[in-house]
């Protein structure tokens, strides 16, 4: 009985949905793609952080080496790790501290007569090495250094999205 209203309800559905957008209505999206095609991305300072940058705007869709004025600009200035050693007493011969990572980023859009727009990102994650082994220190080290790049670069392009859409929203 019920497989026979169903093809009925999604016929229904698909109906609704076009006279929706047949009266211009646009469902509002977050996702960065539906505002930005291409991008560039800038700096010779951060290689580690360009290139996590331009690997997951390109994962989204978003061309990274188009030819032309790219619909945004980021262009990372300035980068920083900043280590700081915990408080806390080691625990089992392991010590801990934490490393902070910095950035500060300039984003420009197209057509955009302001300056560029300034953002200053920072995470900042724990690290807990063995205190015998100066080989496990610099591994978990470096695990962590990628880590706090990938969560910089996530955060980087959820601001984007949010400027992107509130630039898309701007009365012209």
């Amino acid at each position: 009985m019920i497989v026979m209203w169903l093809p009925r309800v999604a016929l229904s559905v698909c109906g609704c949905l076009l006279l929706l957008q047949g009266c211009g209505f646009h469902l509002r999206t977050t996702d960065l793609t539906s505002y930005v095609a291409t991008a560039a991305v800038l700096s010779s300072k951060s290689p580690q952080i360009v290139s996590s940058m331009v690997q997951h705007l390109t994962e989204l869709g978003i061309d990274v080496n188009a030819k032309g004025t790219p619909d945004v600009v980021i262009q990372i200035h300035k980068h920083n790790f900043q280590q700081k050693t915990s408080l806390l007493i080691p625990k089992g011969g392991l010590v801990e501290y934490e490393l902070t990572l910095v950035v500060r980023i300039g984003v420009t859009f197209r057509n955009d007569q302001a300056d560029p727009t300034s953002l200053t990102l920072s995470e900042t994650q724990r690290v807990n090495v063995n205190a015998d082994n100066l080989l496990s220190t610099s591994a978990e080290d470096e695990v962590v250094r990628g880590e706090l790049v990938d969560k910089i670069v996530s955060a980087t392009v959820r601001r984007l999205s949010n400027m992107a859409i509130q630039k898309h929203n701007e009365p012209k």
